[in-house]
C-alpha cells in the first residue's frame, strides 16, 4: 500500500527534515512552502537528497483562513495524483510530527484496506452560523491577496 504526504507548511523550516526521514518507506512527500518565505538553498538542497521527496514547490502566497490554503492544497493533491499511484494521500502541516513508528502508521491502513477517511456534514442553508460568517469575511478582507480578486494569489 502506497501513501502520498502531501506538506503544507509557512515557517520554520528545519522541522520538516525530521518528518521526510520519517516517512521514509512505502510514502512519497509533496511539500508546499509558503512563497512569502523563501526557501534557503541548502535547505531545498538537504530534502531533495531524501529518495521519497517528489516535489518541492513555492507556487502560493498562502495567508492563514483565506482561499490560499484551499489552493496550495488542491496544488499539491493535483501534483501527487499526477505523479504518484498512492493509495492514500494524507495533508499534513509543516508543524506536524507523526507520534507513533512508521511501521505502525503503515500497518493501520493495510489492515483497513479500501476505506476512507474523510467526514462532512450537511449545514442547515436556513439557519447559516453567522458568527462564523462573521469572523470569516472580517477576516478575509484584511487579507491584501484577495481585495478585489476572486482568483487568489498565485
Amino acid at each position: 500500500m502506497k501513501h502520498a504526504i502531501l506538506v503544507l507548511a509557512h515557517k520554520m523550516p528545519e522541522m520538516l527534515t525530521p518528518v521526510l526521514k520519517y516517512f521514509s518507506s512505502d510514502c512519497a512527500i509533496y511539500i508546499h512552502f509558503d512563497a512569502s518565505h523563501p526557501l534557503p538553498d541548502n535547505i531545498i538542497s538537504l530534502w531533495r537528497d531524501f529518495q521519497q521527496v517528489r516535489g518541492i514547490y513555492q507556487e502560493y502566497k498562502v495567508n492563514w483562513g483565506s482561499f490560499s490554503v484551499l489552493e496550495a492544497e488542491l496544488f499539491l493533491l493535483q501534483q501527487a495524483v499526477n505523479d504518484s499511484d498512492a493509495d492514500y494521500y494524507h495533508l499534513i502541516s509543516g508543524q506536524d510530527y507523526p507520534i507513533k513508528p512508521l511501521k505502525s502508521f503503515l500497518s493501520f491502513f493495510t489492515q483497513q484496506p479500501n476505506r476512507d477517511y474523510i467526514e462532512y456534514k450537511v449545514l442547515d442553508t436556513n439557519k447559516p452560523n453567522l458568527d462564523y460568517c462573521e469572523d470569516y469575511i472580517s477576516f478575509n478582507l484584511t487579507d491584501s491577496s484577495m481585495r478585489g480578486s476572486l482568483q487568489g494569489n498565485r
